[in-house]
């Protein structure tokens, strides 16, 4: 195996591996939204019904703006992110490239891809994060307005 083999076969491994991460977190983002969009709803149809106000309605908005907040970067870690510049466009065209590319130049390109999908990874796991931290905090806030319900 020579040397520019032996790249290529570590750069496909990075991009298999960023695109198994990806995958990750997608997966990941949609668990978590798919607790958070019904607890959101029940959430704001008890504090309704149950006539909540003074600190424990105020607390349970903030809550609610949270958690909707949290569901929106739930979404940026689902929304697709494609690349901007235009390439081949049918199999056929990418194998005509591909065909054509010098060795350097596959390396250029198998780079350009490793690390194009490492930065999805990466920004994917950021808003995740985001999330899981709101996520946290309105449920923080949640408990308060129970509390703050209950006791006032």
């Amino acid at each position: 195996m020579n040397q520019s083999s032996t790249v290529l076969a570590a750069l496909a491994s990075r991009a298999k591996h960023a695109r198994s991460q990806t995958a990750l977190a997608d997966a990941k983002a949609q668990t978590l939204a798919s607790g958070l969009v019904p607890s959101i709803a029940a959430a704001i149809a008890a504090g309704a019904f149950a006539g909540v106000t003074g600190p424990a309605a105020v607390t349970g908005w903030i809550a609610a703006a949270l958690a909707a907040a949290a569901v929106a970067f739930l979404g940026l870690v689902l929304w697709p992110r494609t690349s901007k510049r235009r390439g081949p466009s049918t199999p056929r065209q990418l194998l005509d490239v591909l065909a054509e590319a010098s060795e350097t130049e596959q390396l250029h390109l198998a780079a350009t891809e490793a690390l194009r999908l490492e930065r999805i990874e990466a920004v994917k796991f950021a808003w995740l994060r985001a999330a899981m931290a709101l996520t946290a905090a309105a449920g923080l806030l949640a408990a308060t307005t129970v509390a703050l319900a209950v006791s006032g």
